[in-house]
């Protein structure tokens, strides 16, 4: 059994399993744990909740742009399931093919899902992951070429109610009409109607680009806002976990092979 951690800066993303299959999944605040004790305490209680226990664990795989949290997995991993993190990476032994400039910027999580979606999907494909911020992936012939960085739905909704001492907080979700009727829908059209279009004209310019006839993937915690018309061609929540195992996999196959 597979524990994979998707680590951001606000949430984070536990989840047992492999690249086939998520089992279960849990997402925490990431200010939960910063420090090896409270990640052991934090999993045996999320853990209880299901068949499965630390014990059950043979590898652990992680996606994270915090790297200040990296020596708290790496303790974690060799103190209570004595085991070294797999640390997902721009590897291209593991499947991660990139003729993007400055590599080592990539975040973990875009790794991910850009391994993912090429082995589930299409080797011509477009992520779109609605989380803290939203990122736009753009894979063609299995090679990660680039993509978009915009804030998130969330982000967006928390600068501008701090920037404002009038504008109330209130649920997303998209509105049919582009004119708003009261202050709520303004907020809303401004926000959750304005990141669709933004994002379906940024996806139509890759496609008009490129030339190519790219599958369009949602992921993330904030896809089903934004799930309105011929968005997406797949919405997969576990994208990035089902990514986060198959690098996981890759990178143990390798490790077998070279010691075989």
């Amino acid at each position: 059994m597979k524990l994979l951690a998707d680590i951001g800066n606000s949430n984070t993303v536990f989840g047992i399993g492999n690249s086939e299959k998520i089992l279960n999944n849990w997402s925490v605040s990431t200010s939960h744990f910063e420090t090896e004790d409270e990640l052991f305490i934090l999993l045996n209680n999320l853990l209880a909740c299901t068949r499965y226990s630390l014990n059950d664990i043979e590898c652990f795989c992680v996606a994270s742009v915090v790297p200040y949290l990296d020596r708290v997995i790496s303790v974690f991993g060799k103190k209570y399931l004595h085991l070294d993190p797999v640390m997902v990476a721009p590897d291209e032994k593991a499947g991660f093919y990139c003729y993007a400039k400055s590599i080592e910027q990539i975040g973990a999580d875009r790794i991910a899902n850009t391994i993912a979606a090429t082995d589930i999907y299409s080797k011509n494909s477009i992520v779109v992951d609605l989380g803290t911020a939203t990122t736009i992936d753009v894979v063609e012939k299995g090679v990660f070429l680039g993509g978009a960085i915009l804030p998130g739905l969330r982000m967006s909704m928390k600068s501008l109610f701090a920037g404002t001492s009038k504008l109330p907080q209130v649920d997303l979700h998209y509105v049919e009409s582009q004119i708003g009727r009261d202050t709520a829908d303004n907020i809303r059209i401004g926000i959750v109607n304005a990141n669709y279009f933004a994002i379906s004209g940024i996806i139509n310019e890759i496609k008009r680009e490129r030339g190519t006839e790219f599958k369009v993937i949602g992921s993330g915690g904030f896809v089903d806002i934004l799930n309105k018309g011929e968005l997406f061609d797949h919405i997969d929540k576990d994208l990035t976990l089902k990514g986060i195992a198959l690098y996981g996999e890759r990178v143990k196959n390798i490790e077998k092979n070279s010691a075989g």
